[in-house]
């Protein structure tokens, strides 16, 4: 629906239109498959649905929480980037962490 009312039909070109539709569909399928893994655990996250009857995405691990994207509706590759976006950082943060240590352990030896 989203990707629908993102084009205007009746100005443009049906060929054009399609275009633009497969272009949005192609960008929403690589977001969907490429999405962060658990940063703690490396395991795919998991979609659930909340209180308020919308969808979460997040790591099924309830000790990793907070880390779980909060959906409010809308479009599931939103939530899918949301995800990343908490997901993402943590992951670069204990990467860089890790490499810290191990410079710290050559240093200190």
């Amino acid at each position: 629906m989203e990707l629908y009312r993102k084009t205007d039909a009746r100005k443009d070109d049906v060929d054009e239109l399609a275009g633009r539709l497969r272009k949005d569909w192609s960008e929403a399928v690589t977001t969907w498959r490429r999405r962060e893994k658990c940063p703690y655990c490396g395991e795919m996250p998991k979609f659930s649905v909340n209180a308020e009857g919308y969808l979460d995405l997040g790591c099924v691990d309830e000790s990793h929480e907070p880390l779980n994207a909060k959906g409010c509706g809308g479009i599931i590759v939103d939530l899918v980037k949301k995800w990343d976006g908490v997901a993402l950082p943590i992951r670069n943060r204990l990467e860089r962490e890790s490499k810290n240590r191990r410079l710290l352990a050559v240093l200190n030896a």
